[in-house]
């Protein structure tokens, strides 16, 4: 059976001293998805951390001290799939998210 090593499983209590939404603010999520409120704060919260872990998972490293804008913008579709999909989806992510983060993807041999 396939394990994915500690450090790629890490959840939020493995990063307390940079937790993910100091990458990316709720705040820019919210002026990406256009929501004026905050009735969706905890939600996006949750999703930001998604977005980080599938992130890392993808990649096989663990998130950079700074987003590069194009790991930031993959960030952000995650987090708008997720938002308007909140049920998932058959299709799954869109492919563009691969693309955004495949520069920083680390090979396996």
């Amino acid at each position: 059976v396939d394990v994915l090593p500690k450090r790629m499983c890490r959840t939020m209590s493995d990063n307390d001293e940079k937790p993910f939404d100091t990458l990316i603010t709720i705040e820019e999520i919210k002026q990406y998805l256009h929501l004026d409120d905050d009735s969706e704060d905890e939600y996006i919260h949750i999703l930001i951390i998604l977005a980080a872990e599938i992130c890392e998972n993808y990649t096989r490293e663990i998130l950079p001290e700074e987003l590069p804008k194009s790991y930031k913008q993959a960030m952000l579709m995650i987090i708008g799939y997720f938002f308007e999909n909140r049920e998932g989806s058959k299709n799954g992510l869109p492919p563009a998210i691969f693309y955004l983060l495949a520069p920083y993807r680390k090979a396996v041999f």
